[in-house]
């Protein structure tokens, strides 16, 4: 049930009048690559086609969480578990289970590439 709830609070931060315009195009780009039937791991290889969409979300998380006050967030959020705790506690378990390196790494590239989008 975690993703439905992401789904929402990404629309309503995208509707929401209080959040940059720049976060804004990061969510948009975000949403619209996670909808693309191209990605740069292809989906059809078990576990890693899926592996870039997960860096994905967990990019956009951390993003919404470092730029957007706990305020808006909570807000917007209508899941039941705190959206905060369970965003850090994702970053944590795909470290351990990618490598730290490598997810920093993953995060830092896609960062980049948004920076140069916008």
């Amino acid at each position: 049930m975690f993703i439905p709830d992401i789904t929402i609070l990404l629309w309503r931060l995208l509707k929401d009048k209080r959040v940059e315009g720049k976060i804004k195009i990061m969510i948009a780009g975000a949403v619209a690559y996670l909808a693309s039937p191209i990605d740069i791991l292809p989906d059809f290889i078990p576990f890693i086609g899926q592996i870039d969409d997960v860096v994905i979300v967990f990019f956009i998380l951390n993003c919404i969480i470092n730029e957007i006050p706990q305020k808006i967030i909570l807000e917007n959020w209508e899941g039941r578990e705190n959206i905060l705790l369970l965003s850090k506690q994702a970053v944590t378990n795909m470290s351990k289970i990618i490598g730290k390196q490598n997810v920093s790494s993953l995060l830092s590239s896609i960062k980049n590439i948004f920076k140069k989008k916008s």
